[in-house]
């Protein structure tokens, strides 16, 4: 019996070209490996379906390039003597331009975002994906709105490539409520589909910056225009869910419309773009003048916050915030507490903390971009101490976010190493060697042996404070408050 090896075999065909290396469809760039920065490969990794769910929806919107291209060539005859012909393969008239909002409170939101960019570049429609990043949140004045570059990349001004734009965010950084902001969604929305992706619930939307319509019912008049070619059919009553009372859209208004970043709700926005249904719509109206709004919520002092925030909040963020006062603050390490001590909490519990006012960022112009063992976030002075006094089960708490933080990060930083014996028997370190690099730490390990007894009575404790604040002083450096 002869097999394949013993045979000779003549080639009749010669292989069909890739379309992807073609001169007529260039190869699109590759997927980014992340958007912003990820903890090492043996880190736990936060459970993201939902945003591959929530891209995977835009695959409906290939309907807008087969409806401008509805005649196909002829399909090659497989059988046929002679080379294969390749197949006619075009350039997608179509672009997507993802603005991701970088604001601090967007932290706990990256590897959504991340795991959403990536989902985006398996969908053929897209000929370019254009990323541009929005600060949204002031820790840095000398820094613009957008990324210049990549905005100007992405050509939102030229009319001769077709572009859907989605803005995602959620909503809290204080550009929400400035006109620049608005005047460039309202300019965008003249020229293209615009929409808004909000990383929130639609119940927590109501804390953010954000005032939707009542739902709104839109159709659009042309498949895949621009978002003044919506349509508005009156509404006979407000619905019960609706977030602010608002009037009919007026005829200069330009309508946003804003969606959970979730399959369910993509769906009928892609509905909106290739059909001619009506669509339910909860919408963002940005008028011809910017108006804006005044934030009425009285000043509160930093201890009246924290019981107001730990009162009203869910009691898994409460406990979560507890958890994190014995931690050096980064995205990744609180993602990683709140997967090991805290199950049950999510992007949304840690993004309550990041909006709740008691955190700042240090050290750093941009967080998204710090490494995993980088300390960019920290609480507002007292707020440390104020959580120590409400763990309910004496120091393990602080015990177990220490075996936690030195399991994961003495391999860099070795001011960690030996935490988890310090704190179980609280023993401060007899010498302490201060570094730019480990400061934050020893920050939080001198918070900890503070909240404890016998406190500022220990000797040793007292020379690890005049080590940490003498080097403070040579230092002379601020943290980047927003």
């Amino acid at each position: 019996m002869s097999g394949i090896a013993d045979t000779d075999w003549l080639i009749t065909t010669t292989p069909q070209d890739n379309p992807h290396t073609s001169s007529d469809f260039p190869l699109r760039a590759l997927p980014p490996q992340s958007i912003f920065t990820m903890p090492p490969k043996e880190w736990p990794k936060p459970q993201v379906e939902h945003a591959s769910l929530a891209a995977r929806a835009l695959h409906t919107l290939d309907i807008l390039d087969e409806d401008q291209h509805s005649a196909r060539p002829p399909a090659p005859v497989p059988n046929a003597p002679g080379a294969m012909p390749r197949a006619h393969h075009r350039r997608s008239h179509w672009d997507l331009v993802l603005i991701i909002d970088t604001g601090a409170s967007m932290a706990a939101w990256y590897p959504t975002v991340n795991a959403f960019v990536t989902s985006t570049h398996r969908i053929p429609l897209f000929a370019d994906i254009h990323v541009v990043k929005l600060h949204s949140q002031g820790y840095d004045p000398q820094r613009s709105l957008f990324d210049q570059g990549a905005l100007a990349k992405a050509g939102l001004g030229n009319a001769e490539r077709q572009k859907i734009v989605l803005l995602i965010s959620d909503t809290v950084g204080p550009a929400w409520n400035a006109e620049p902001l608005h005047r460039h969604l309202r300019d965008w929305a003249l020229h293209h589909p615009v929409a808004i992706l909000h990383v929130q619930p639609h119940d927590d939307w109501k804390r953010s910056a954000l005032r939707t319509t009542t739902p709104v019912v839109l159709r659009s008049s042309i498949l895949g225009g621009h978002n003044r070619t919506f349509e508005v059919k009156p509404t006979e009553a407000a619905p019960l869910d609706a977030l602010d009372s608002t009037p009919e859209p007026a005829d200069d208004d330009v309508i946003i419309p804003v969606m959970e970043l979730n399959k369910r709700w993509i769906e009928p926005w892609c509905r909106l773009l290739y059909s001619s249904e009506w669509i339910h719509q909860q919408a963002l109206l940005i008028p011809a003048t910017h108006r804006a709004r005044r934030d009425t919520t009285p000043p509160q002092d930093i201890p009246q916050r924290l019981v107001e925030f730990l009162g009203t909040t869910l009691p898994e963020t409460a406990r979560l915030t507890t958890l994190l006062a014995a931690a050096p603050l980064n995205r990744h390490i609180m993602q990683l507490i709140a997967g090991l001590l805290a199950p049950g909490t999510g992007p949304r519990h840690l993004a309550d903390i990041l909006n709740s006012g008691l955190i700042q960022v240090i050290n750093t112009h941009d967080p998204g971009n710090a490494p995993y063992d980088q300390v960019v976030f920290d609480f507002r002075p007292d707020v440390r101490a104020e959580l120590f006094s409400r763990q309910g089960k004496g120091h393990s708490d602080c015990v177990n976010v220490a075996r936690i933080v030195e399991d994961h990060l003495s391999r860099t930083i070795s001011a960690v190493q030996g935490l988890t014996q310090r704190i179980e028997d609280l023993s401060p370190p007899d010498r302490t060697q201060v570094t730019i690099e480990n400061l934050a730490y020893l920050e939080v390990e001198r918070a900890i042996f503070e909240a404890q007894p016998p406190g500022d009575h220990n000797p040793a404790l007292k020379r690890m404070s005049v080590n940490i604040d003498t080097f403070k002083s040579r230092l002379g450096t601020k943290p980047f408050h927003e």
